[in-house]
């Protein structure tokens, strides 16, 4: 099976954090993919190419994303 890039994007809103979570089965358990994002009222672009995962999404694999939002601490 060959890598391949996931791509996620999602609109924002000010003053709120964004975390993407996957996991490889749906029940989890579920792992962050890198940083906490901050909204800024714009889309986001979220790439996984492995880099925030430990590996890259395989073709014939599944991987399940998730994306959690609050505000601030």
């Amino acid at each position: 099976n060959s890598p391949s890039v996931v791509k996620l994007t999602f609109g924002t809103i000010r003053d709120r954090v964004y975390r993407i979570l996957y996991s490889n089965n749906l029940s989890g358990p579920w792992q962050q993919a890198g940083p906490d994002i901050p909204g800024t009222a714009s889309p986001v672009n979220y790439l996984d190419d492995g880099s925030a995962t430990g590996s890259p999404p395989t073709a014939g694999h599944q991987r399940f994303y998730k994306l959690q939002v609050a505000l601030p601490p």
